[in-house]
């Protein structure tokens, strides 16, 4: 199993946030932010013990790909290798994550580390 160091992690993130950020300039924040399927408080209150948001229920995410495809679509948006499910949940947590909660970059890859995600 390949081990990998803190910053190679924190690179490989920065690469995922720099795509998402880029998707949500194109799109526009306002229609996104609305899309978010969950209040301030309950995202504040998951993102405390987990950062990527994964203790938030997955289906309620996903129902909201019909739209995000649309958005997305409307925008001209043509990842090379499609737009998946996944995809959309990735761009409606980055939205919770850095417009809703209003997290930074930084502050998000100190909050990972301090909820030793990776065991480092």
């Amino acid at each position: 199993m390949a081990t990998f160091t803190r910053e190679e992690r924190d690179e490989a993130y920065r690469k995922h946030y720099t795509c998402y950020k880029n998707y949500v300039e194109k799109i526009g924040i306002r229609r996104l932010i609305n899309a978010v399927p969950w209040q301030e408080s309950e995202i504040r209150e998951a993102y405390s013990t987990d950062c990527y948001l994964n203790n938030l229920p997955l289906k309620k995410w996903e129902l909201l790909h019909p739209h995000i495809w649309n958005l997305k679509k409307r925008a001209c948006i043509s990842p090379l290798g499609g737009w998946s499910i996944s995809d959309s949940v990735c761009l409606l947590k980055h939205v919770a994550i850095y417009h809703v909660l209003k997290e930074t970059l930084e502050g998000f890859l100190e909050h990972r580390h301090n909820l030793n995600h990776f065991g480092s």
